[in-house]
């Protein structure tokens, strides 16, 4: 479950990329390559440090923070072009995936026996 919705949540914030993308272009070409551009790029970021299959090694805490500069910036996006409700709905779906994987990773480590 919480797999489906990390997915659905990481697709949520590349369309919100895009819906800014379209939105905040001067021209139309503007939009367009916004629109194109930057979902692909946050994309290819995701790819390389975030993903389970990441090329790039990084600490867990800068794989975190990567993964929450992408979110926050879908977030952002979001707000800046208007769509509150949006910006607001996507803010509390990445913050109730990060409380229920904080809370598995908090159950995780404190079950298992042996010394600390």
């Amino acid at each position: 479950m919480q797999q489906a919705l990390r997915f659905l949540l990481e697709l949520a914030a590349l369309g919100a990329v895009a819906f800014w993308g379209a939105n905040a272009g001067q021209t139309r070409m503007g939009a367009t390559l916004l629109a194109t551009l930057a979902p692909l790029g946050a994309a290819l970021l995701w790819a390389a440090c975030v993903s389970p299959r990441a090329r790039i090694a990084m600490p867990v805490w800068a794989r975190l923070a990567v993964e929450l500069g992408l979110f926050a910036a879908a977030v952002a996006g979001l707000a800046a072009i208007g769509a509150t409700r949006w910006a607001l709905m996507l803010a509390g779906a990445v913050l109730l995936h990060e409380g229920l994987r904080w809370v598995a990773y908090r159950n995780h480590h404190t079950s298992r026996p042996g010394p600390r």
